[in-house]
């Protein structure tokens, strides 16, 4: 029978092997991209975020400003899969609207693009 403080340091090194992992990958927000679906009437976003992990490591909320004003936070809990995520938001807009929308990891980072509607032709 292996003493009491051996027997700690073995538990604690797999602890430290196997919750390591899932922080040390830990990545922000790498890419957004932003599209008006005028059909939908919706915000089309799709975050570029590698996680191997998705149910630990996934973005955590996706804030957007309309003109500068809050136009809507959204929280989530997962991620669907391991390299994007792709949400649609109602939105009432006109041409030239601008759209800052910054989607933060729960873990490491965060990524803020603008978006501006294009002037009808």
């Amino acid at each position: 029978m292996l003493p009491k403080h051996v027997f700690f340091c073995v538990i604690l090194s797999f602890s430290i092997i196997f919750l390591l992992p899932p922080v040390v990958e830990a990545t922000p927000p790498q890419n957004i991209q932003v599209l008006y679906d005028g059909n939908q009437q919706a915000l089309q976003v799709t975050i570029v975020h590698h996680s191997n992990f998705p149910n630990y490591h996934y973005i955590k909320k996706v804030t957007i400003l309309k003109n500068g004003k809050p136009f809507g936070e959204f929280t989530y809990k997962g991620q669907p899969n391991k390299n994007n995520v792709s949400y649609s938001y109602p939105a009432v807009v006109s041409p030239g609207d601008v759209f800052d929308i910054t989607a933060k990891c729960n873990l490491y980072g965060s990524k803020t693009v603008k978006f501006t509607l294009p002037q009808s032709k």
